[in-house]
Formats: C-alpha cells, sequence, structure tokens
C-alpha cells in the first residue's frame, strides 16, 4: 500500500533528531547531516547498481536532478541545525508541520495536482497537532531556530515535488541514488572543514550508520515507491507522523515529559492522519452505483 509505505518512512526519519542527540552533543548540524547522506548515498548507489544497472546510465533531467538534489542538501543543513537550536522534539514538529503548505503549493505548481478534499481537513489537523506540541511553554523551544525548521519543511516540499516527476522515467531507487549523489556533491565538501573527532566513539558510529542505512536510504527508499501513486500534498501530510515518532522518542529516550496540550496534539495529528488513510480505501461498489445514480 503506497500511503503505508510513506507513513512507515516517516516513522523512520522521526528517529533521525534523537539519533543526532544520542550521537554526541558537539556534532555539527552540517556534519551530521553530511555523513549521513555519504552513507545513504553509498546504499542506495549500491542497490541501483545491482538491480537497475541501465537506469543509472540513462540522460538524467538536469533541472529536476539537480532540484531535488538541492532539496535534500537545504533539508539535511537546516534540520539538525533547527533541532539542535530548538531541541529535538519541537524542531522536528516545526520542519515537517511547514511542508504541507508548501507541498500542496508546489504539487499544483509542478504536476498540477490540486489537493484533495481529504487534504484539507487533515492538513490542518496535523498542523494544529504540531503547534500544540511546539506551543508548549515548557517544551525546549526557541524562536532562533524558526527559520531554519521552516527551512527544512520548505526544502522537504521541494525534493518531494521534484522526484515525483523524476520518478516517471526510473526506478525509486534509481531515482533516489541519483537525488541523494547530486545532494552529497552538493554538502560533502563541508566536511573538509569541520571537525569529526566525534565520530570515534561506537555511539556516535552506530548512531551515524543507522541515519544513513536505516533513516536515510531504507526510509527513502519506502518514501518514493510511496509517493508514485500518491499526490504530493498527500505524502507530505502523512509525513507528520515523523514528529509525533520524534515527540514520542524524545518522551522515551530523551525524558522529555508530554504535558496534556502535547497529548492533544498528538490525538490531533492522529486524526488527521485517519482522514487521508480512509480516503485510499476503495469505496464499495454499491455505494459508488448509487453515487453515480445521484450525479445523473
Amino acid at each position: 500500500m503506497p500511503r503505508l509505505s510513506i507513513a512507515l518512512a516517516a516513522i523512520l526519519w522521526g528517529t533521525t533528531g534523537t539519533a543526532q542527540a544520542l550521537a554526541s552533543a558537539q556534532a555539527h548540524p552540517l556534519a551530521v547531516g553530511a555523513v549521513r547522506l555519504i552513507l545513504g548515498t553509498a546504499c542506495l548507489w549500491a542497490v541501483a547498481w545491482w538491480t537497475d544497472r541501465p537506469g543509472l546510465h540513462h540522460p538524467w533531467p538536469r533541472r529536476l536532478t539537480i532540484g531535488a538534489g538541492v532539496g535534500v542538501a537545504l533539508y539535511q543543513a537546516s534540520f539538525f541545525a533547527a533541532v539542535q537550536a530548538m531541541g529535538v522534539a519541537a524542531g522536528t514538529i516545526m520542519a515537517i508541520g511547514s511542508a504541507p503548505v508548501a507541498a500542496g503549493i508546489l504539487g499544483f505548481l509542478l504536476h498540477k495536482e490540486r489537493p484533495s478534499a481529504a487534504w484539507y481537513p487533515a492538513t490542518f489537523l496535523a498542523i494544529l497537532g504540531c503547534t500544540a506540541l511546539a506551543a508548549e511553554p515548557e517544551t525546549d523551544f526557541s524562536w532562533k531556530g524558526a527559520p531554519l525548521a521552516i527551512t527544512a519543511g520548505a526544502a522537504y516540499a521541494l525534493y518531494s515535488a521534484a522526484c515525483k516527476h523524476l520518478m516517471v522515467s526510473r526506478a525509486p531507487t534509481t531515482a533516489m541514488a541519483g537525488i541523494f549523489a547530486t545532494a552529497a556533491l552538493i554538502l560533502c565538501p563541508i566536511l573538509f572543514f569541520l571537525d569529526l573527532s566525534w565520530m570515534a566513539t561506537p555511539r556516535a558510529t552506530l548512531a551515524m550508520v543507522h541515519l544513513g542505512l536505516v533513516a536515510t536510504a531504507l526510509a527513502y527508499v519506502l518514501f518514493s515507491h510511496g509517493l508514485r501513486t500518491t499526490p504530493v500534498s498527500s505524502a507530505v501530510t502523512l509525513s507528520l507522523l515523523e514528529p509525533l515518532t520524534a515527540a514520542l522518542l524524545g518522551t522515551l529516550l530523551l525524558d522529555e515529559i508530554l504535558t496534556t496540550r502535547q497529548r492533544i496534539g498528538i490525538v490531533s495529528i492522529l486524526l488527521g492522519m485517519g482522514i487521508l488513510a480512509l480516503e485510499a480505501l476503495p469505496v464499495p461498489r454499491r455505494l459508488r452505483i448509487t453515487t453515480e445514480k445521484q450525479r445523473r
């Protein structure tokens, strides 16, 4: 099921902020994003080379590939910086919570996709839930990271819109390999200017392996498979399961406390996801016939 793939990808993405926090307090956000890209790109390229070698040699649409690559690179840089400035839960929530609006606009501009009727209430409930999660006074929240988080949300929407169009002519894994290779070329030169000594500890190494292989390679392949048949606007709204996961992991692993307002926010996000899930269910044949007769 396409939407299930997107939901699973969002849950895996929800572990990224916690993984960064567990890796090292000294890790620079740009270093975390760049190393994640290198590991994820290597894995995606190996799988694409094994399963679809001819697809890697097909001509790549320059604008779409660069656009998606810029989106991925910008997301890595701004997201991890936002998480460091605002905290895991608040940074993730604001980054992904700002994405559906941008995704709806980009989906219409690039693909002429009009958001479905269910997208509006689902996105409203999801953003309302994200606001409730982030607006709690007791959360580790800092407005200085808000522009970074909003930039991350817009970059994620840009990637989603460009990626959907790119996958028309190639397999999802192949498309991901090309996009992430482009993003790695953009972001990785900064590693020559950053301290990487923090990666010497086993915990940091394991955290980065998780970020690269699980939360990047596997998650983005799942997302790309679902994105092929799911509108960009709905896909990005489903991705709001990421901040939900981040908030729960922050509670369980980082000793963050969920207040009543935050619990209400979680319920609101789940209601939004439920609306999109119901939209994807097949309409019974009898009901479909009755509806067609009424239209006539």
